[in-house]
């Protein structure tokens, strides 16, 4: 979360709703003081994306996110809807998947750091978190609202209510732990299409300034040796050579993980390779392809070779100079159709813009190629929204054909903005 909602939200011992002003440091300084200052935090939290009015998503259908932080340079990350857990660290990135194989993915130079604010929030960007340090930006006035509990770990917290207004009819609230000076709510509203949605974060649990063990942010691959039911888990002998990164794919600056569920068989060769978190644009069948090329001594029970189900996860990352890459494109073609092939885009170079953003555009690909009816489904950050929906205006495809002749076919891609994102390498597999 930004700078100006948390400098205003110290203001909650005002009786009544107050206008502050922008410059309003000092508030600003106590806020921001909190979080660059931690030297360690646990946060249990639920984030929640629907239309306002709506009922809200079945406790089985919640998305429950957890983050833990260790200064200087140590973050992990975890959601209920993501098939790994993630850490960082100034050795890079390590992901671990919950099949219990780990792998090293941006390792090297201290690129993968999280000794970096702006880095920082772009890695809580991405599970529908934010970090609280410049909500200030582009505001264009708030107001405390009112005193009202929050519930944490069972036990009623005061805060302030703080409304933030932005442009475009954007509307932020906070809900901040004036003792602490943490945020514990946030609901952010936009009307894309005439119908307001709403994003909400709400901590359920959290640990503030209390040691985390080292263990936490430690992952080790499996040893190989019996596991607690006799197994021995397979090893690689032969890695997939580097997946091929398709043009298109470079074309619309894609990146990021393709994760898969395979079974190594009893003679050590994969099989039944399904993509469980897919990136689209050729990405999937690439990585599925070169898995396939793989071979591992077998899984062992007993002393015998068994099939073994795993999750395997690589890596698509490609050159940039923008701050700009896509990190996820589906189309909704018929069965039987073709869908369109991007083969032309335009990214803006780096602006040293240190905003984190995950932007997800639905829109339709005409009989012509051309985008339209491009809408945000989750406004967030007014002007990096403004920049997404410019960024897909500039696609050009080969446009879905149905028996032959051109059809319109919606789509949706998600855009990632962040200042991490042009400091890549080429993709390969994992190690």
């Amino acid at each position: 979360m930004g700078r100006g909602a948390l400098m205003i939200l110290l203001c909650a011992g005002a009786a009544g709703a107050q206008s502050f002003p922008r410059g309003h440091q000092a508030l600003l300084d106590k806020v921001t003081e909190a979080y660059t200052g931690v030297q360690s935090y646990q946060v249990e939290a639920v984030v929640t994306t629907q239309r306002k009015g709506a009922p809200a998503p079945k406790r089985s259908a919640q998305e429950v996110v957890s983050i833990s932080y260790s200064a200087p340079n140590r973050l992990r990350l975890e959601s209920n809807t993501l098939p790994a857990v993630t850490v960082f660290d100034d050795q890079g990135v390590s992901t671990y998947s919950k099949a219990m194989s780990t792998y090293r993915e941006a390792a090297g130079g201290g690129q993968g750091s999280v000794n970096d604010y702006a880095h920082r929030r772009d890695a809580l960007a991405r599970i529908g978190f934010a970090d609280y340090g410049s909500i200030e930006d582009e505001m264009d006035s708030a107001r405390v609202l009112r005193q009202e509990n929050m519930t944490v770990d069972g036990a009623a917290v005061p805060c302030a209510v703080v409304e933030a207004s932005y442009p475009h009819g954007v509307k932020r609230t906070f809900w901040v732990d004036t003792r602490r000076n943490v945020v514990l709510r946030e609901v952010d509203f936009g009307s894309p299409d005439g119908a307001e949605l709403e994003h909400t974060i709400v901590v359920r649990k959290l640990s503030w300034n209390q040691p985390l063990p080292e263990s936490l942010f430690e992952f080790k691959a499996p040893a190989v040796g019996k596991r607690d039911n006799g197994m021995v888990p397979p090893v690689a002998l032969v890695r997939c050579q580097q997946p091929r990164y398709t043009e298109e794919a470079r074309t619309a600056h894609l990146a990021g993980v393709v994760t898969m569920s395979l079974t190594i068989e009893d003679d050590g060769t994969p099989n039944d390779i399904h993509v469980t978190n897919p990136l689209g644009l050729g990405l999937d069948e690439s990585a599925a392809s070169c898995m396939a090329q793989s071979r591992y001594s077998p899984a062992r029970k007993d002393g015998k070779p068994v099939p073994l189900k795993i999750d395997v996860s690589l890596t698509f990352q490609a050159p940039s100079d923008s701050d700009w890459h896509l990190g996820g494109a589906t189309f909704q073609s018929a069965q039987g159709d073709s869908r369109p092939i991007l083969v032309k885009a335009k990214y803006p170079a780096a602006s040293g813009d240190k905003r984190s953003s995950r932007v997800c555009l639905h829109l339709t690909v005409g009989v012509d190629g051309v985008p339209r009816n491009i809408q945000v489904a989750s406004p967030q950050d007014a002007k990096l929204d403004k920049q997404a929906m410019a960024i897909a205006g500039s696609w050009r495809f080969q446009p879905g054909t149905s028996k032959g002749r051109p059809v319109e076919v919606p789509a949706t891609f998600t855009l990632i903005h962040g200042p991490g994102n042009r400091l890549v390498s080429a993709g390969r597999a994992p190690e």
